[in-house]
């Protein structure tokens, strides 16, 4: 079998195996309005739904862009009808698999099932699921869950104040995975204040006054699920695809070696008998 032969079987096998495993591609994704929830679906069938909990006082509207085939962005803006002495907003994605692997980057890896440190442990502390800060994340509020086919990562847009600060919450269940984010910032019910050292949990209480608005945007990306969690590539690629980045000047070799000289002139001290 010469060599052109061996290369034409092997790209028939690859065809074949491609197109038992869909190769790595997802379905036809879209958003329909489904008893007053905006729910993803996949071919007809429900892959996941927009979860939004009804608030006295409060009012949403809720819409989602898709950025590609397999991400999507949610915004979803809170409108106080009366003025508020304390608010808790909530909105996530709700996917309709239980999860064989979850993680929440820098935070929790399948719940820190391992070694004999005092880690947080799994989704819930305390009977309560554990919320935190945007801040412990690489990437604002990311999570990322394997369901059934699907891998589901979320994240959220940074805040650009303050009072904008927020936190989530990754709920796998039997059936279903939460992807949760909440506002204003807490970590309940205890926070992670120092290695293996646990204080008791916080939360800011924030007031809204009538026809204050407070505004998510939710990013939504889904791959399907691989071997060794390699979906989380998608994700990561995505994230910083999508993410802002500063303009920075590059100079050339010339310049950068210019500067190294003045740096060493200038900045590049010896002290005698040291």
């Amino acid at each position: 079998m010469d060599l052109v032969e061996k290369i034409g079987k092997v790209a028939i096998v690859v065809i074949l195996l491609c197109g038992m495993a869909s190769c790595g591609k997802t379905g036809n994704l879209k958003w329909e309005n489904s008893n007053g929830a905006l729910t993803l679906i996949e071919n007809g069938v429900p892959v996941g739904v927009l979860d939004i909990p009804e608030i006295e006082g409060i009012t949403h509207k809720e819409k989602v862009e898709a950025l590609d085939s397999t991400t999507f962005k949610a915004t979803v803006a809170f409108k106080a009808l009366k003025d508020l002495d304390s608010v808790r907003l909530e909105a996530g994605f709700v996917h309709n698999s239980g999860s064989g692997f979850w993680m929440i980057p820098s935070v929790s890896y399948n719940g820190n099932d391992w070694g004999r440190g005092k880690e947080p442990k799994g989704a819930k502390a305390d009977g309560q699921w554990r919320t935190v800060s945007f801040r412990r994340t690489p990437i604002p509020g990311a999570m990322y869950s394997e369901g059934n086919r699907y891998a589901i990562a979320t994240w959220a847009e940074a805040p650009k104040s303050l009072k904008e600060s927020f936190s989530c919450s990754l709920r796998p269940g039997d059936n279903q995975t939460d992807h949760h984010y909440l506002w204003p910032e807490e970590e309940m019910p205890v926070t992670y204040a120092n290695r293996d050292h646990f204080e008791p949990g916080w939360r800011n209480l924030t007031p809204m006054r009538k026809g204050e608005t407070v505004v998510f945007q939710i990013y939504i990306h889904l791959s399907p699920v691989q071997e060794e969690h390699r979906g989380m590539r998608s994700f990561l690629d995505k994230a910083w695809e999508l993410s802002p980045k500063p303009k920075v000047d590059i100079f050339p070799s010339s310049k950068l070696w210019e500067l190294g000289i003045r740096y060493a002139k200038e900045s590049l001290w010896a002290e005698e008998g040291n």
